[in-house]
């Protein structure tokens, strides 16, 4: 092992390699596999959101883009590259667009409610329960 060579900003134990000199080996595969599954989930949430007319759906693809996104953070943070646009830029975007669901549709925020707490939602004239 290289004492000159930099060490690996995320792990920061091994040396950082030759292909990037921001992380080690085991940190480039891992960061290069969770960047692939990002883009899989954000293309599968984006197409979802686009043609669901469940606004359920829609409100809980949203979220997980969110949750994603904050997950690639911890390498954006170190200022160590992922996907363009950044994680934190398309952050703000999906919860802007969250709240403009969530206003448009109140119901599926109280869909997500149920679904994340376990408890009914709220009956509603619509609904014929009182």
């Amino acid at each position: 092992m290289d004492a000159s060579a930099p060490i690996c900003l995320f792990c920061d134990k091994h040396p950082a390699t030759d292909e990037d000199p921001l992380l080690c080996s085991d940190c480039l595969f891992w960061r290069n596999e969770e960047v692939r599954r990002v883009r899989q989930i954000l293309h599968h949430c984006d197409e979802l959101i686009a043609r669901s007319r469940n606004p359920s759906t829609r409100d809980h693809r949203f979220r997980l883009a969110i949750q994603v996104l904050e997950q690639l953070m911890r390498y954006d943070l170190l200022g160590i590259p992922t996907i363009l646009p950044r994680p934190c830029q398309q952050v703000v975007e999906y919860r802007e667009l969250l709240e403009e669901h969530v206003a448009a549709y109140p119901l599926a925020q109280l869909a997500g409610q149920k679904a994340r707490t376990g408890w009914p939602a709220p009956r509603t004239p619509e609904s014929g329960e009182e």
